[in-house]
């Protein structure tokens, strides 16, 4: 099988040499026209959205065991500042990727679904962390079960909507908020601009921004 192996930056462009990647791609691409065998070069494709996909979990375990390994490195400046800027991401991505793997750490998968949840794209993962760090809800095998089958971000976040008692009705008004801090509102199926939460802000900022996303049902994407 035709080897391809890809690291993608999350939030932020980083300059990279993709002259290399490149330069793969129209080999596997001759490859696969000399044995004609267009499987080479979808199988190359499938390659590059499962490293994307690895990309994430991987990124969320560096960012939690680098925050539990914090103080032996002696960096000295503030952790979330720090490997935002290093690794090109947002302080809301940092804090998502930490939360991620620390329900994986702290155990509060039920073993027999865990598998499965973490092999979901980390975009899907964050309204699951999101829930079951709260501590306020008991899930059973039937609601895990419908996470565990739900397809992608809309779909997990309505089972967890279900769960929790929030279903909104087909003309609801949903409030989402985005990795730079943008609020939107969507109703309907139009949307509009509604505000600001910085992402960059410092402790208290930070605390009231969740406390109005906790109070509004404000979604994070």
């Amino acid at each position: 099988m035709t080897e391809l192996e890809l690291l993608n930056g999350m939030d932020q462009s980083i300059p990279v040499d993709d002259s290399w990647i490149l330069d793969r791609v129209d080999e596997i691409i001759a490859e696969s026209i000399e044995k004609k065998d267009g499987y080479v070069a979808l199988n190359a494709c499938k390659q590059l959205r499962q490293i994307h996909q690895l990309a994430g979990v991987a990124l969320a375990k560096f960012f939690y065991l680098i925050k539990q390994n914090w103080d032996v490195y002696e960096i000295g400046d503030n952790f979330n500042d720090t490997v935002a800027d290093y690794a090109g991401v947002t302080r809301a991505t940092v804090s998502k990727y930490v939360k991620i793997w620390s329900m994986y750490e702290d155990k509060l998968i039920p073993e027999e679904f865990e598998e499965e949840i973490r092999q979901k794209n980390i975009k899907d993962q964050v309204p699951i962390s999101n829930l079951v760090s709260d501590g306020e809800y008991e899930l059973d095998k039937e609601d895990w079960t419908k996470i565990v089958d739900a397809p992608d971000f809309n779909s997990v976040s309505r089972e967890i909507r279900d769960i929790t008692g929030k279903k909104p009705y087909s003309n609801a008004l949903m409030l989402y908020l985005s990795d730079d801090g943008q609020i939107t509102a969507i109703q309907d199926g139009k949307n509009e601009y509604v505000g600001f939460l910085d992402p960059e802000g410092g402790e208290i900022s930070q605390k009231a921004s969740q406390r109005i996303i906790k109070s509004a049902g404000i979604m994070q994407r």
